[in-house]
């Protein structure tokens, strides 16, 4: 039996939209998952140049249009591309138009919601605690950037803040920090919590694949203990 999908990409940018950055990505993505099965059929594909805030997508409303009228699935290269928004996802699930993201490929409709909620709580509470702190030592007349070996100790110290907030909002950081309290309850095994995250298409937050190092570091990074 045929598998049918209407396909969706987006970038937030014109910038974006014109070089093709991100869209190659994603379309070499869905490219080699549509190819790696005889049944899969592509039946569309709708591009779109809008941030993912705005709900009001024309683009993305005439891919769920024709999903619902040939009874197809909408496939996405990664959950971000629909949105960050849980609310915007649960509006979807009320549709009853079922969708496929790529980049987190064991996951159905509703862990999908699961994680967007985490994943959105933690980006606000991260996000506004950064810029409070941010906003503070701009303040106080400090120059914000990365860390220079000729600043003083405390105008480094603001650097490596910011980086460390970079890495601690990273999107693929965030996936397997969930991914991983998850898995802690059932196994302290870190070798086996990194062949599941690769197995079920995690990245880390360079794109490559996880070992055990790298599981360590998440675990350090967000405070995961084994006992959670």
């Amino acid at each position: 039996m045929a598998n049918l999908y209407i396909a969706y990409t987006r970038v937030s940018t014109k910038m974006q939209g014109t070089s093709g950055l991100g869209l190659e990505a994603q379309k070499d993505m869905i490219d080699k998952f549509i190819s790696s099965n005889s049944d899969n059929i592509l039946l569309n594909t709708y591009t779109e140049v809008e941030s993912g805030k705005r709900d009001d997508r024309k683009e993305l409303a005439k891919a769920l249009h024709e999903c619902k009228q040939k009874g197809a699935t909408l496939l996405i290269a990664k959950l971000d591309r629909l949105s960050r928004k849980t609310s915007f996802i649960l509006k979807l699930m009320d549709s009853g138009c079922q969708f496929k993201a790529l980049d987190l490929p064991e996951f159905n409709f509703l862990t999908a919601t699961i994680f967007s909620a985490i994943a959105e709580h933690e980006l606000r509470l991260i996000s506004q605690r950064t810029k409070a702190a941010l906003q503070a030592k701009k303040a106080q007349g400090f120059k914000l950037g990365a860390p220079n070996p000729h600043l003083k100790k405390e105008w480094r110290e603001i650097g490596y803040e910011v980086i460390r907030n970079k890495a601690n909002t990273n999107e693929n950081n965030l996936k397997a920090k969930v991914a991983i309290e998850g898995m802690l309850r059932t196994t302290s095994n870190k070798s086996e919590i990194a062949r599941q995250l690769n197995a079920n298409g995690f990245k880390t937050s360079k794109g490559g694949e996880f070992s055990v190092i790298q599981v360590l570091r998440i675990m350090r990074r967000y405070g995961l203990s084994e006992s959670v």
